[in-house]
């Protein structure tokens, strides 16, 4: 299953960054912004000026500050330079670097611009498919379940949005106008892992990557992915045992609902 994992996140960067000839072009009015990612108690920060400049904080629930310097927490790694952007890329090059380390990589050398109506986002290209993934689910990008995975322009969150994001080529693929549901027609235990097979393949236009999954999918970002598929049938790796019969589908479900053999295990795990 590694190796299978390992292909699926190199198929990911490679697609990420081919196929952008016939792309939608920015510039630089269009990225400007501050773009966050965090998680309930850290996260980054990443400021994007007109002026070619951009810095990117590290920050934490814990602020050192001083006299000279109130608004700042030098505690907080942070770097600055220069960016551009290139095929749909925003390419960074570091000019400096404060931090507790005596030598620290930079953090990004590229971030995948994609923008959804007036929202704009920049996306790491190997989490480029949990973003296609949260799309197809029809959740919030916003909301904190996500966050971490990928930064939102901050003020974007109030703008609507219609028809689907702009997207590589071949990423748009991957992107569902409706739902896929399938009926597990097989469970599969293997080294402690729980497996389903589905009864949709990629004739019904699932693909390996995709995530399909069920009211108690939405506690987890990282299973309920479709790890092999061939024409009819599908692969896919799921947390909890599921019955054969059970329905996934692309769009998972309401995770307030999730009961699993008479336990509300959305209360259980939250």
């Amino acid at each position: 299953m590694k190796v299978q994992s390992l292909f699926i996140t190199l198929i990911v960067i490679y697609l990420s960054l081919d196929g952008l000839a016939q792309e939608t072009k920015y510039s630089f009015e269009n990225v400007i912004g501050t773009y966050s990612a965090s998680s309930s108690w850290d996260g980054i920060v990443i400021e994007i000026e007109k002026s070619g400049n951009y810095s990117i904080t590290n920050w934490s629930d814990l602020c050192v500050t001083n006299k000279e310097t109130p608004n700042d927490c030098l505690n907080y790694d942070k770097e600055w330079g220069t960016f551009s952007i290139e095929k749909n890329f925003l390419k960074f090059s570091r000019d400096g670097f404060r931090s507790s380390k005596t030598e620290k990589r930079q953090q990004f050398d590229q971030l995948q611009i994609v923008s959804w109506s007036d929202r704009y986002y920049l996306i790491p290209p190997n989490r480029l498919l949990a973003f296609i993934n949260s799309v197809n689910r029809e959740i919030t990008i916003e909301s904190s379940r996500l966050k971490g995975l990928f930064f939102s322009r901050n003020g974007d969150e109030k703008k609507s949005v219609g028809g689907l994001p702009q997207l590589p080529v071949y990423w748009k693929n991957y992107l569902l106008k409706t739902p896929i549901e399938a009926k597990i027609i097989e469970i599969i235990e293997k080294n402690g892992k729980v497996f389903a097979k589905i009864d949709k393949g990629n004739s019904s236009g699932l693909k390996v990557g995709m995530q399909i999954g069920d009211d108690c999918a939405g506690i987890s970002q990282n299973d309920f992915q479709i790890i092999s598929i061939n024409k009819t049938s599908s692969l896919v790796h799921i947390d909890y045992p599921r019955k054969i019969g059970n329905t996934l589908s692309t769009k998972f479900g309401d995770i307030s609902k999730c009961v699993l053999d008479g336990v509300d295990v959305a209360k259980q795990k939250p």
